[in-house]
């Protein structure tokens, strides 16, 4: 995660105090012609002085060793004043260091002032600077959400307001113009609470209205009262000029009848995963309220992006059957076209191949249309496909129109098609070229308990990156960056820190920029968590399958694991940002890991606490001495056919069948003797009772579940 933080640090000299250091700063602000504020200074707007004229600050002093210094945080919150740490410096003869680190920009400086003058650059070389400094890497504006109130109560605190501008300094306040912009949003938001659309549109344009007052006005009307949709009607077309696109707008526009803005606020050509996302999003809302005509409409639009994912087709068609379910009598009326309802049903079709959920839905749809071969065409589409619900499909009340056909019956009988690890690759339009949001590979996942696997970590990453040089083209600079070309000597000093700090570490490198790819490798250590290594391989070295057994135990053999796991895999496009592509990549492997037996996947990518005592046995199960305990001394006899290898250090790996494997839930697969360790190594795989669902160790368990029921 990008780290973005400033702060200064007073040196305790003679009897100073925290109390002196407020004293002071008070001071100084006030010779610089603020006043002093009687409101709660930790409710500041953070990052908001040039704005508001407004500055609090708090200063505290640790415990113990780090007592020794008084740290100083103010509501700028990525920065700190570095006038101020030299006035302090002087004031109070000591030395005062003040830092600022920005991830985001892939920097880092630390000055000291008082006694000798000196500059540390470098985000490692700051941050082992600032680790023993008191509350170190604290965000003034987490303050009072995270610090429980008797942690709160040692922290002073003072805020300050009309604080004038100051053209030459970093910190200033507000200047003629901001001022001008401040009245005329006060005005704004008067306009705004009496819903005047007119009155707003003559202000849109003067300082910060449209962002502070509009745009909020807009995302927090209540579309379902028809005060508001028109409100927001009557703001769309200058929202979307200033925006490019609204899905607000859009919804309102449907609302009132206005097809062409509603066309207009979708952007269908331009429509970004992430807004694509939001669309379905507020779908499912209007839908679970009862209107599903809004909802498929939305997500109508969403279909003809070239953005669409498989699973808003899905969608799509099922509030299409809803919309057509409560239209008993009467026409049927879809709010679009025949003409898109035509190519809505065939590009449902197409996109079944990859989601074979939609061909149920469609069936459902094309039966309410009166359309019985087409709804018996999709029925064996989904048969055909080791629809994962197929059971269900049988039973299905909404298909009882057709059950009595002898195709209904003759469906379920057909051959179904195997799925090979090869074909599960998904790709997705992203305005003119493609993102390809999943791809399949070879995988290994090992976790450990805390830091201290990391050198052993830096062992196997040398031996990866002389094997596959192109693994380590790119490079994740921060948690919230995408990847960038891999500067020379970045992987040696990643190396060294792993064998020199064992501490907390996230490294992320691959050859493809963070689209989906098979040469990838990830750490993710935690200092007293848990942590997780991930490698994607590669499907070509899955021809020799003895060789790769072979490479796996050399990856293995001297890495302190408690659990793990290898096979086949889905690798996930991830850049980085929780939105857009790499977003839409997850959804995709929620989708595809229950639907698909034997394949591994990584703790990480579900936002799951990395969680080593528990396993899900793969191709490969890895098990740690404690692993092996639980396990119990039967374990050998109880898995039968599956090879079980010694490793280093009472650690074992369960090798479940000759060759690497993959195999549709509902369909008849041969997953070797995998349904055997899945039984035998019941008391450690992943529990989950009600309140875990929709969790990654939910999704695991249900799927440890279908592979010993379908494979007895």
């Amino acid at each position: 995660m990008g780290l973005n933080v400033g702060g200064i640090y007073v040196k305790r000299a003679g009897k100073l105090t925290p109390n002196d250091v407020q004293a002071a700063v008070r001071d100084y602000w006030l010779a610089n012609g603020a006043t002093e504020s009687k409101e709660d200074p930790l409710r500041f707007e953070p990052l908001g002085l040039q704005k508001t004229g407004k500055l609090g600050f708090v200063v505290v002093a640790a415990r113990g060793a780090a007592g020794r210094w008084i740290g100083v945080y103010d509501s700028e919150r990525y920065t700190a004043d570095s006038e101020l740490a030299a006035h302090l410096a002087r004031r109070f003869r000591t030395e005062v260091w003040h830092y600022e680190i920005t991830s985001a920009a892939d920097g880092a400086r630390a000055r000291r002032y008082g006694g000798a003058a000196k500059v540390v650059r470098g985000e490692d070389s700051v941050l082992a600077l600032i680790d023993a400094f008191p509350y170190a890497f604290l965000y003034y504006d987490k303050i009072e959400k995270e610090l429980p109130a008797k942690e709160r109560a040692r922290f002073l605190t003072l805020g300050f307001e009309r604080i004038p501008q100051r053209p030459d300094k970093a910190y200033t306040g507000p200047g003629a113009a901001q001022h001008r912009s401040n009245d005329a949003v006060a005005q704004a938001r008067l306009l705004a609470g009496q819903r005047d659309a007119a009155g707003l549109r003559r202000l849109a344009s003067k300082g910060d209205v449209y962002w502070d007052v509009i745009r909020p006005a807009v995302e927090d009307a209540d579309l379902s009262e028809s005060r508001d949709a028109r409100f927001v009607h009557a703001l769309g077309t200058l929202v979307v000029r200033e925006e490019g696109h609204s899905r607000e707008v859009a919804e309102a526009a449907l609302r009132v009848g206005d097809e062409a803005l509603f066309e207009k606020a979708m952007a269908l050509a331009k429509l970004e995963t992430f807004e694509a996302d939001l669309v379905e999003r507020r779908a499912f809302e209007l839908g679970q309220a009862g209107q599903s005509t809004l909802a498929f409409r939305l997500l109508e639009a969403v279909t003809r992006a070239p953005t669409a994912s498989a699973t808003q087709w899905n969608n799509a068609a099922h509030f299409l059957h809803l919309v057509l379910q409560a239209q008993k009598r009467g026409h049927k009326q879809t709010g679009i076209s025949a003409e898109r309802l035509e190519r809505f049903i065939a590009g449902a079709m197409n996109q079944g191949r990859v989601n074979s959920s939609i061909f149920h839905n469609l069936a459902c749809a094309l039966v309410e249309l009166g359309r019985r071969d087409e709804a018996l065409a999709a029925v064996e589409a989904a048969a055909r496909s080791a629809y994962a619900h197929v059971a269900r499909m049988k039973t299905d009340r909404d298909l009882d129109p057709i059950r009595r056909d002898p195709r209904f019956q003759a469906a379920f009988r057909a051959e179904r098609k195997p799925i090979s690890i090869a074909g599960l690759s998904v790709e997705r339009g992203r305005g003119k070229s493609k993102a390809r949001l999943i791809a399949p590979a070879f995988g290994l996942h090992f976790y450990f308990e805390g830091a201290r696997a990391a050198p052993a970590i830096a062992g196997v990453i040398e031996s990866l990156a002389a094997e596959f040089p192109r693994m380590f083209d790119y490079f994740r600079p921060s948690g919230v960056l995408a990847l960038q070309a891999t500067r020379r000597g970045k992987l040696k000093r990643d190396l060294t820190l792993l064998r020199k700090r064992p501490a907390e570490i996230e490294l992320q490198y691959d050859r493809a920029r963070g689209a989906a790819c098979d040469q990838r490798v990830l750490v993710n250590l935690g200092a007293d968590s848990g942590g997780e290594l991930s490698i994607y391989l590669p499907l070509s070295l899955a021809d020799d399958a003895d060789a790769l057994f072979a490479r796996c135990l050399g990856y293995a053999r001297d890495l302190p694991f408690e659990t793990g796991n290898a096979g086949f895999t889905l690798t996930p496009y991830d850049v980085g940002p929780l939105a857009g592509p790499s977003t839409d990549a997850d959804v995709e492997l929620w989708r595809l890991l229950p639907e698909h037996l034997g394949l591994t996947a990584s703790q990480t990518k579900f936002g799951f606490r990395i969680d080593a005592t528990f396993v899900v046995p793969s191709w490969l199960t890895f098990l740690g001495p404690k692993a092996l305990k639980r396990a119990g001394s039967r374990l050998k006899g109880a898995i039968g056919p599956a090879t079980i290898a010694a490793l280093p250090n009472k650690r074992a790996v369960i090798r479940a069948a000759r060759a690497p494997f993959v195999g549709p839930a509902g369909a008849p697969t041969d997953l070797g003797a995998l349904p055997k360790v899945v039984r035998a190594l019941h008391a450690l795989l992943p529990r989950a009772g009600k309140e875990d669902e929709g969790t990654y160790a939910k999704l695991e368990a249900d799927r440890m579940r279908a592979i010993v029921r379908g494979n007895k």
